[in-house]
């Protein structure tokens, strides 16, 4: 029988000017990534450096801020698409029995 082989992987980033390990199965280059975005989160937030649970929770809060605002404008855009989608079918249904006539 094959084992699956073990991905997880140690990724060492900096986050609010402390480093973190991060054990992952993820490349090194999206979870440096990630780090990014919560730095650019702390900065944004006025927050200089990370020193625990509020700072967690405020970056928690605007990311997930974020991530709805994301969900709203993709589901938004989905009921576009579906609208006129639907309209485009109408008009071709339509038009295929113009010749008929």
């Amino acid at each position: 029988m094959l084992e699956k082989e073990d991905s997880t992987k140690r990724v060492q980033v900096n986050i609010g000017g402390r480093r973190f390990t991060v054990t992952t199965d993820q490349d090194e280059n999206h979870v440096e990534r990630l780090a990014t975005i919560i730095n650019d989160k702390l900065e944004t937030s006025g927050i200089r450096t990370f020193n625990g649970v509020n700072e967690a929770i405020l970056v928690a809060l605007a990311i997930a801020n974020d991530l709805v605002d994301e969900k709203d404008r993709f589901d938004g855009l989905r009921t576009r698409i579906r609208e006129q989608s639907k309209q485009l079918l109408e008009r071709m249904d339509m038009d295929r029995f113009r010749d008929i006539a």
